[in-house]
């Protein structure tokens, strides 16, 4: 292909509404159904962070990095939006609210069964969150060092034993 340009725009293009509409659909799923649909919202969740990543790795490709960064920031802050809010209190109200009518001891009990699961889907929110708000602060590391986003996106793709990378202030990139 002589001039990927035209095929990086339309993928820009196709992403960023991709993303706008799943993150648009996991928040209308909040506001309509809350977290009984908690599982349907995931899975929306789930599709908008990937078309966002995806996004904000075409412009790092088409060395937009500024606009990969922004991209990035605005995925993360979208999450934190609808999620955000979302803590171990309101995992344990909704999973009790699903046990029916409990007397006190039958409510300790479910407690405590139920705080096991809650917890973990609360901890992958948090993850979720935290990944999610990392990819800017990368991007941002890479404009300061004055890394070149493409050349960035290689040299990870070519790394097949590393688990993260870091950026050094020589704009050297070293894997560790």
């Amino acid at each position: 292909m002589a001039d990927p340009g035209p095929v990086w725009r339309a993928a820009d293009g196709v992403l960023s509404r991709l993303e706008g509409r799943f993150f648009d659909r996991a928040a209308q799923i909040i506001d309509s159904q809350g977290l009984p649909a908690w599982q349907a919202v995931e899975r929306f969740l789930d599709a908008a962070l990937l078309a966002s990543a995806t996004l904000v790795s075409v412009r790092t490709a088409t060395r937009e990095v500024e606009a990969a960064r922004k991209a990035a920031e605005r995925g993360a802050a979208r999450l934190q939006r609808l999620t955000g809010g979302i803590g171990l209190r309101q995992m344990l109200v909704f999973d009790i609210s699903r046990e029916g009518v409990l007397s006190r001891a039958g409510q300790v009990d479910a407690l405590t069964r139920l705080q096991p699961n809650a917890l973990a889907q609360v901890t992958r929110l948090r993850q979720r969150e935290e990944v999610t708000a990392s990819s800017g602060l990368a991007l941002e590391r890479l404009l300061t060092a004055g890394v070149d986003g493409r050349a960035y996106l290689q040299r990870m793709r070519d790394e097949k034993n590393v688990d993260y990378a870091v950026v050094l202030p020589e704009a050297e990139l070293t894997t560790a």
